[in-house]
């Protein structure tokens, strides 16, 4: 819909499912294993886009969860006006890190000037200007917006990937921007398995 690009992955990654410590994850896709006995109950049938991954951790948002709040209900400054394309979409619960402020997630070329994570291919900002910038739009854009996000201390989210926690996913914005939240689990999942069959 939006001719996006297709990216360049580390397909050994993917395959085998692990981590080196020498292999970024940034810009991939995690999904709950569906046997996994995760922690956090919150974390069962997501999917995460992970924006950074380094050696001090790991930033993503999950876009698998969403919260009651369409976006035509969220406060806006004055003048500012929902456009139809958004208005009922849902606000995502992107996590429980600032779980209060108000993301966006697009193409990292959309997002000139400051931003709070990015990499080659997407933008992760809580600057309200890319908020205002998004809403003067009136056509289709390749976005996600939503509260809170996913957090990793060094080697955590390597821990839980080598007690099988989670599935690696090429990113795929095809997945990343559709329209419905609550399939996205079920297409995520069923990619991953045709991905590595």
């Amino acid at each position: 819909m939006f001719g996006f690009k297709k990216r360049k992955q580390n397909e050994q990654t993917i395959q085998d499912n692990t981590t080196p410590e020498s292999i970024s994850l940034t810009d991939t896709l995690l999904i709950t294993h569906p046997l996994a006995n995760v922690v956090e109950n919150s974390f069962r049938y997501s999917v995460i886009y992970l924006v950074e991954h380094n050696t001090d951790g790991a930033v993503g948002v999950n876009l698998s969860n969403a919260s009651h709040n369409q976006l035509k209900d969220m406060p806006l400054d004055s003048g500012s006006i929902m456009p139809n394309w958004l208005e009922n979409r849902n606000l995502l619960k992107g996590g429980p890190v600032k779980s209060d402020d108000v993301w966006l997630l697009e193409p990292t070329v959309n997002q000139q000037g400051l931003h709070h994570f990015k990499n080659s291919n997407l933008a992760l900002s809580y600057y309200q200007k890319h908020l205002q910038r998004i809403l003067q739009i009136n056509t289709p854009q390749p976005v996600q917006i939503g509260t809170g996000s996913c957090g990793w201390k060094a080697g955590q989210l390597e821990d839980e990937i080598q007690r099988g926690h989670w599935l690696i996913l090429p990113a795929i914005d095809e997945l990343i921007f559709q329209g419905s939240w609550s399939y996205l689990y079920m297409n995520a999942y069923e990619t991953y398995e045709a991905h590595v069959s």
